[in-house]
């Protein structure tokens, strides 16, 4: 699971949060409605992605490494 910080009030967490992972060659892998504050990446293999959270008009994107 991902876990993901508000302390810099880029995302308000009352609002639902769209998830976007991309692996390396930009392809995106996975495409979800964050819940409580997690994300669910079991599915995906170890290695090194790019998360793309977006809320309204707010995008954050941070890398993901999958061990």
């Amino acid at each position: 699971n991902v876990f993901y910080e508000t302390q810099y009030n880029e995302l308000n967490n009352s609002d639902s949060i769209q998830a976007q992972v991309f692996d390396t060659l930009g392809k995106q892998v996975l495409n979800n409605t964050i819940s409580n504050n997690r994300l669910n990446v079991s599915s995906l293999n170890a290695g090194l992605y790019i998360v793309k959270l977006t809320q309204d008009n707010t995008s954050v994107t941070k890398k993901l490494v999958i061990k």
